[in-house]
């Protein structure tokens, strides 16, 4: 049973309603001691987890978050609005590491008050380009705060893709011998996916060992196919004249959303893999692409061209319900499911630069994930679907 039994049915429902209501948050002031910077610190961590909405002092929220001080203890206790007490920590001073100490207390937190685990312990792998340093495929935290380098082979890098275990991925390379894909382990290593046929040009996993999506060029236009490596066989998900791309997988397996432009513009569709059916999707506005599934299967998000720039979007699994997710000035494109369910990440492009940010579902809170300098490019972002290991080297 969940110590949470407040306005928000945490487990008993999805976080957006597609069709235009906004989904509840947590709000949380800081009480007695909060105001110390370990309080700020776990203040502040728990409002970037997409749950939490921080409130001034006093102010009436559904949760205060106090801590006491001792001379080698300190207590950090939650309290509702009916002076039941939710949450309480305690730990040794001095800390050793008080970020740490933070994020730590914040999880415990999430795990007590919703009964999952929050995403804090996720990667985020995307692509960076500068004058100086070209292409890099680049590993960050669920912060944005620590970055390591996973590969940087020269050439353009593309579209970087987590396996459903969250240890490895896959990418598109562009070099002096045209595209390839390659497949990299957060263990250390990386190889060519080399299926043998046609131009390789994206690929993506599925929840099934040695079986992907990939978009092959053999005839002067993209398919989609999907490929058993072990047995060398193709099955053709998409066949026509016309170019087909993007393939995004239900967490089920069952459903294919993929790109094309078959009916004379870009559009979003779903193929039923049972049953072969397809259905376009997506039929306001003439460029509508990069549709990415949540993790509950139940809506996904796209980016689509409005008014000369595009805009976040969701919609509902069955295509009956629709709404624009994103607003303001610039691009956003290229949006990513935190692995929770609970925010997006996407890529803006404001004065002819793009960076990583991050907002809730619906809309709000909107921020910057990482601190980069202003003329290095971030773009094709992929949210693992887990936990990772942080990398070695």
């Amino acid at each position: 049973m969940l110590l949470w039994s407040g306005s928000i049915p945490l487990q008993a429902r999805e976080y957006i309603d597609i069709t235009g209501a906004t989904y509840g948050l947590i709000s949380i002031a800081p009480g007695p001691g909060a105001q110390t910077p370990l309080g700020r610190e776990l203040l502040d961590i728990l409002q970037w987890s997409g749950l939490f909405e921080l409130l001034p002092e006093n102010a009436p929220a559904d949760i205060e978050l106090s801590l006491d001080f001792h001379a080698d203890l300190a207590r950090l206790q939650l309290t509702g609005l009916d002076e039941m007490v939710l949450y309480t920590g305690v730990f040794s001073l001095p800390l050793t590491d008080q970020t740490t100490q933070a994020r730590e207390e914040a999880e415990r937190i999430i795990r007590r008050l919703t009964g999952a685990r929050s995403a804090m312990k996720s990667g985020i792998a995307y692509i960076t380009k500068s004058r100086s340093e070209g292409h890099r495929l680049v590993l960050t935290d669920f912060f944005g705060r620590s970055q390591t380098t996973l590969s940087q082979p020269g050439g353009v890098l593309l579209l970087p893709r987590w396996n459903p275990a969250a240890n490895q991925l896959i990418y598109t390379y562009l070099g002096r011998r045209g595209a390839e894909v390659r497949k990299l382990s957060l263990a250390g290593g990386e190889r060519p996916l080399l299926p043998d046929r046609g131009v390789l040009l994206e690929a993506a996993f599925t929840p099934y060992e040695g079986r992907y999506l990939l978009c092959l060029s053999i005839n002067g236009n993209a398919d989609i196919y999907q490929w058993e490596q072990s047995e060398k066989t193709f099955h053709d998900l998409t066949h026509r004249s016309s170019t087909e791309s993007s393939p995004a997988l239900s967490p089920d397996g069952k459903q294919l959303l993929f790109v094309s432009n078959r009916s004379g513009s870009v559009q979003i569709y779903q193929k039923d893999l049972t049953t072969g059916e397809v259905y376009r999707m997506t039929f306001e506005g003439t460029y509508n692409a990069e549709p990415a599934w949540s993790p509950s299967g139940r809506f996904f998000a796209f980016s689509g061209l409005v008014e000369r720039q595009y805009e976040i979007f969701m919609m509902d699994a069955k295509g009956l319900a629709q709404r624009q997710v994103s607003e303001g000035k610039g691009s956003k494109e290229q949006p990513q499911f935190s692995p929770d369910g609970r925010q997006l990440l996407f890529v803006k492009k404001q004065q002819g630069v793009q960076k990583l940010y991050l907002m809730r579902i619906d809309g709000s809170y909107v921020r910057r994930l990482t601190d980069s300098p202003s003329k290095v490019e971030e773009y094709n972002p992929a949210w693992s679907p887990k936990e990772i290991r942080w990398p070695a080297y």
